[in-house]
């Protein structure tokens, strides 16, 4: 009777705390999902759009005065701050973040922001291609077009439409994306980190 009697009592006091981790579990998680809408700043009619309307208007009279790109920096730093605390409280971002697939995508950020723009140049133009033109006027007019066949991604399904714009953009992702990973991880590992590893022995040598 007396076991019963603690474990009643024991699950009653774990109630509470199970209600408050529940509830801040939900508050964070919410607030996330609040951040990456406000980091979806749109870049016209900002202060014309709901919600952006409101946040504009509280924004500190300093911010406004510096321009919109001073507003915009303001929210997304209190965002960030929020993105940031969030994911280190919610335990499931937590173990998502501490997977080894997470961890190597951090590893490897740097060369990837270092390293796309010259990859995307080279093979975007070539990957991306183009819409295709018909001809324009008559053969031995002036200003006479032979037209250009389509090509590429954007040939294959079309940029006429938001659905054929979405699907060029992701064929392009998903052909793009594994290259760029790929100059980015050789770029980590024969650059990056023989480059750390060199300021640490420079470092190491200067205090010495």
């Amino acid at each position: 009777m007396l076991g019963l009697q603690s474990v009643s009592e024991k699950g009653v006091s774990e109630s509470p705390q199970v209600t408050r981790k529940v509830l801040r579990t939900t508050f964070l998680t919410i607030g996330l999902l609040v951040c990456f809408y406000v980091d979806g700043w749109p870049n016209l009619d900002r202060d014309m759009t709901p919600f952006f309307k409101s946040l504009h208007d509280m924004t500190p009279s300093k911010s406004t005065v510096e321009g919109y790109q001073a507003i915009e920096k303001f929210w997304f730093s209190l965002s960030g701050l929020f993105v940031v605390w969030a994911c280190g409280e919610i335990e499931w971002i937590k173990s998502m973040l501490e997977h080894s697939i997470s961890q190597y995508m951090g590893r490897v950020s740097f060369s990837v922001y270092i390293v796309h723009g010259p990859v995307m140049n080279v093979i975007q133009r070539r990957v991306l291609g183009r819409l295709g033109e018909g001809p324009v006027g008559e053969p031995g007019e002036v200003g006479y077009s032979p037209g250009v066949e389509p090509s590429g991604i954007n040939g294959f399904f079309g940029l006429y439409t938001p659905t054929q714009m979405m699907m060029s953009w992701l064929a392009g992702l998903i052909v793009m994306g594994p290259v760029v990973f790929a100059v980015a991880d050789l770029f980590w590992r024969y650059v990056d980190i023989p480059m750390i590893n060199l300021a640490r022995r420079v470092e190491k040598a200067c205090i010495r």
